[in-house]
């Protein structure tokens, strides 16, 4: 399953009527048009009446009625204008509500449990499926105070299953937590492990091997192991 694949659609008839009719507003001008051709029409006859009669020879009262004919259809042409940009709109909103009865991929992945079976009525906030991401894995550990000053974001670290059936990889720090565990007096890494031969499985034990401070007698630096267990991603 890649990303934007459908996985499941809920019972959408009744809002897909709502967006047709949505639609068929946003698509007409009829009302435009027609609010368009009366203010051409009030525009028209009050440059007749001025051009016949001249603005000094009409009665007060014809100019008056004629200006304020053209004032008002134009207002009306404006609203109508208005009226269709907000059908536009109406369109928009019903048509991203049908979407939202359709679910997709938010990742590659795999549906690792499916909770609702056809037919079945869900409620909001109720689960549906389960979604998980399998590359990258991502590994939390739990370290030792004294490990903050040498891990940062961005360090790779070698990873090492506990099983020797599968060979170590480097996993990428992405998250170090700025808040430590009083308790335990260990502060949160969060990792990635690229996983994209799909050769992991969420859920297997592993150690991280972090770089300790170099011995006093001038020896390679030793390393901090801390076990940990691969998490996928679950969407």
């Amino acid at each position: 399953m890649t990303a934007g694949d459908p996985i499941f659609r809920l019972v959408d008839e009744a809002q897909r009527v709502r967006v047709q009719i949505a639609k068929a507003k946003a698509e007409t001008t009829l009302a435009v048009e027609l609010a368009r051709a009366r203010w051409e029409q009030a525009r028209q006859q009050r440059d007749r009446l001025v051009d016949l009669h001249g603005e000094a020879n009409a009665t007060p009262k014809e100019y008056s009625d004629a200006v304020s004919e053209e004032a008002i259809t134009h207002l009306e042409f404006e609203q109508a204008r208005f009226k269709h940009a907000q059908d536009i709109l109406a369109y928009e909103l019903e048509q991203a509500r049908l979407d939202e009865f359709h679910a997709r991929a938010p990742f590659d992945g795999y549906v690792s449990r499916q909770i609702k079976e056809v037919g079945e009525t869900i409620y909001q906030r109720e689960f549906v499926v389960t979604v998980v991401q399998l590359n990258p894995l991502l590994v939390v550990v739990d370290c030792p105070l004294e490990l903050a000053p040498r891990v940062h974001p961005g360090d790779r670290l070698t990873v090492r299953p506990m099983d020797d059936h599968w060979s170590p990889r480097q996993g990428t720090v992405v998250l170090i937590n700025a808040v430590a565990d009083a308790a335990s007096q260990t502060f949160k890494v969060k990792l990635t492990v690229d996983n994209e031969d799909g050769g992991w499985t969420s859920g297997m034990k592993v150690v991280v091997e972090f770089p300790q401070r170099p011995a006093d007698d001038g020896s390679m630096a030793r390393t901090r192991k801390t076990g940990v267990t691969v998490a996928e991603k679950s969407g």
